[in-house]
Protein backbone atom coordinates (compact mmCIF):
# COMPACT_ATOMS: atom_id res chain seq x y z
CA UNK A 1 0.00 0.00 0.00
CA UNK A 2 3.00 2.25 0.89
CA UNK A 3 4.24 1.82 -2.57
CA UNK A 4 1.10 2.77 -4.31
CA UNK A 5 0.53 5.85 -2.19
CA UNK A 6 4.03 7.31 -3.22
CA UNK A 7 3.29 6.19 -6.73
CA UNK A 8 0.17 8.18 -6.66
CA UNK A 9 0.91 11.42 -5.15
CA UNK A 10 4.49 11.51 -6.63
CA UNK A 11 6.20 10.95 -3.31
CA UNK A 12 10.00 10.48 -2.56
CA UNK A 13 11.47 7.86 -0.69
CA UNK A 14 12.45 9.82 2.19
CA UNK A 15 8.62 11.49 2.29
CA UNK A 16 7.21 7.45 2.98
CA UNK A 17 10.53 5.79 5.47
CA UNK A 18 8.86 6.80 8.87
CA UNK A 19 6.11 4.55 7.73
CA UNK A 20 8.43 2.11 6.44
CA UNK A 21 10.41 2.40 9.45
CA UNK A 22 7.51 1.92 12.50
CA UNK A 23 5.95 -1.46 10.15
CA UNK A 24 9.58 -3.37 10.10
CA UNK A 25 10.34 -2.10 13.68
CA UNK A 26 6.53 -3.08 15.10
CA UNK A 27 4.44 -4.34 11.97
CA UNK A 28 1.20 -3.58 11.12
CA UNK A 29 -0.75 -2.56 14.21
CA UNK A 30 -3.97 -1.70 12.44
CA UNK A 31 -5.35 1.62 13.74
CA UNK A 32 -2.84 2.73 15.93
CA UNK A 33 -0.05 2.11 13.30
CA UNK A 34 -0.60 6.05 12.14
CA UNK A 35 0.01 7.11 15.21
CA UNK A 36 3.08 5.82 16.03
CA UNK A 37 4.39 6.75 12.54
CA UNK A 38 3.13 10.54 13.60
CA UNK A 39 5.66 10.08 16.65
CA UNK A 40 8.34 8.99 14.88
CA UNK A 41 7.66 12.15 12.35
CA UNK A 42 7.82 14.43 15.16
CA UNK A 43 10.98 12.86 16.77
CA UNK A 44 12.82 12.74 13.42
CA UNK A 45 12.88 16.86 13.86
CA UNK A 46 10.16 18.15 11.44
CA UNK A 47 10.39 21.67 11.07
CA UNK A 48 7.67 23.65 12.55
CA UNK A 49 5.20 24.51 9.40
CA UNK A 50 5.46 20.90 7.73
CA UNK A 51 2.69 19.61 6.31
CA UNK A 52 1.91 15.63 7.00
CA UNK A 53 -1.02 12.95 5.75
CA UNK A 54 -1.83 10.62 7.48
CA UNK A 55 -3.55 7.43 6.23
CA UNK A 56 -5.23 4.60 6.81
CA UNK A 57 -7.14 1.63 5.38
CA UNK A 58 -8.90 -1.27 7.17
CA UNK A 59 -10.49 -4.30 6.24
CA UNK A 60 -13.40 -4.01 3.56
CA UNK A 61 -13.43 -0.21 2.02
CA UNK A 62 -12.83 1.58 4.95
CA UNK A 63 -9.75 4.17 4.57
CA UNK A 64 -9.18 7.20 6.33
CA UNK A 65 -6.95 10.33 6.04
CA UNK A 66 -5.73 13.24 7.76
CA UNK A 67 -4.00 16.28 6.59
CA UNK A 68 -2.06 17.77 9.03
CA UNK A 69 0.51 20.92 9.83
CA UNK A 70 3.07 20.63 12.44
Amino acid sequence: MINDIKAGLHLSERQVEASRAVLADCGNMSSPTVLFVLQRLIESGMPTGSWCMLIGAGAGLSAHALLLRV
